[in-house]
């Protein structure tokens, strides 16, 4: 393959959330994410350096005149993949690993009603959906994506049952925020100041890398900040309604495609 298609290359595998291995002169660097500028080209890549063994930032030009062959890693699916395409009961089926969801208050089903195929349509109230546990924050790198409409401040898409809420929007304007940090005093949340409920399809997302939370509406990075670690939790999950299930935590609208990996997956 000629030199000048490895960066086109590289930019498609890292859309369709695969990481690259590349090699240089006597070892391996394996590319997880990039920033690109106003034309889409690659100005920085997030690696890892396998001499010696650690995680940073290089430029992407120089790695393009160095590396000399490059594989694309086919990395498993999802972990939990919930659709949301039932048109009746009250299970909500996982595509990934059966981690079934169990409906509770009677959503409506919307089979035609969402971006990808149906989704669900939850009150406010007392909707929601109570899945397994799939995985700890703690254990390393994962991303979580959705598509919502609707709700109001202060109400959560996803949340671990009795420990943070992993997406929602702020009390005060309804903006993409995550209560999920690090143990300990002094560890924030992060907020956005984009607004998630102005009534439009949103695609939603939150992807730690083990060194950044960041926030995606629409994919577009909206807000991140530096959290090398992160508390953990082997409970299931809420889809809908906050940690501890409180008043006014319930998601009022829709939700469609729900998605976790253990990984880091750049939209």
């Amino acid at each position: 393959m000629p030199r000048s298609e490895f960066p086109d290359r590289i930019k498609r595998a890292l859309k369709a959330g695969f990481p690259v291995i590349v090699s240089i002169q006597s070892h391996a660097l394996l590319i997880y994410g990039a920033d690109y500028d106003s034309n889409g080209s690659p100005i920085v890549y997030y690696i890892k350096d396998s001499y010696p063994d650690y995680y940073s930032l290089a430029d992407a030009d120089a790695i393009h005149e160095s590396f000399w062959e490059m594989t694309t890693i086919k990395l498993s699916e999802p972990v939990a993949y919930w659709k949301l395409d039932e048109t009746e009961g009250f299970i909500a089926h996982d595509s990934a690993r059966n981690r079934d969801g169990t409906v509770h208050g009677g959503p409506e089903w919307r089979p035609a009603g969402g971006v990808v195929g149906g989704a669900l349509q939850l009150d406010g109230i007392d909707d929601y959906v109570e899945t397994e546990f799939v995985l700890s924050p703690a254990e390393g790198p994962f991303s979580v994506f959705a598509w919502i409409k609707g709700g109001a401040p202060g109400q959560a898409i996803l949340s671990q049952i009795d420990g943070a809420n992993w997406i929602l929007s702020d009390a005060s304007e309804g903006k993409l925020m995550t209560e999920l940090k690090a143990a300990g005093r002094g560890a924030a949340e992060l907020l956005s100041q984009t607004i998630i409920t102005d009534g439009n399809w949103h695609r939603i997302g939150l992807v730690w890398d083990g060194s950044h939370r960041t926030l995606y509406v629409d994919d577009l990075a909206v807000a991140e900040d530096a959290q090398t670690n992160l508390e953990a939790s082997e409970n299931g999950l809420y889809i809908g309604a906050g940690k501890a299930m409180e008043p006014g935590s319930f998601w009022s609208g829709l939700i469609d495609d729900v998605r976790i990996y253990n990984r880091t997956v750049k939209p």
